[in-house]
């Protein structure tokens, strides 16, 4: 699998810091697989699109544990939200594995998009 994009770290829409996916590559290991409820992970739901209907469903997600959210939730979605949003509007999954990440794993990759 080759990881693309990228995450919006900032939670006010600013686009500020991001976390470029490929960055998180190496931390992607088996140990870290963990079944989640959806119900535990704040995700910015996706309305269908082409990207939508696109989104492989044998690739896990990758979640951050502990990180600051909207929604006070546990989990933090990184990568996959189009792929979450299908496998609970399309097939009313809900659970599924994902990747998680701590907190500092998440902070230690942000990137500052700042102009100095």
């Amino acid at each position: 699998m080759s990881l693309k994009g990228q995450h919006i770290a900032t939670d006010d829409g600013s686009n500020n810091e991001v976390i470029y996916v490929k960055d998180l590559e190496y931390l992607l290991t088996e140990n870290r697989v963990k079944a989640l409820n959806f119900s535990d992970i704040y995700i910015r739901y996706k309305k269908p699109s082409e990207r939508y209907n696109k989104a492989d469903l044998n690739y896990k997600g990758i979640v951050a544990e502990n990180v600051g959210n909207p929604k006070s939730k546990r989990y933090r979605m990184v990568d996959g939200s189009h792929r979450a949003s299908r496998l609970v509007k399309q097939h009313n999954r809900k659970r599924a594995y994902f990747y998680v990440i701590t907190k500092k794993e998440f902070l230690n990759n942000v990137i500052s998009q700042n102009n100095p």
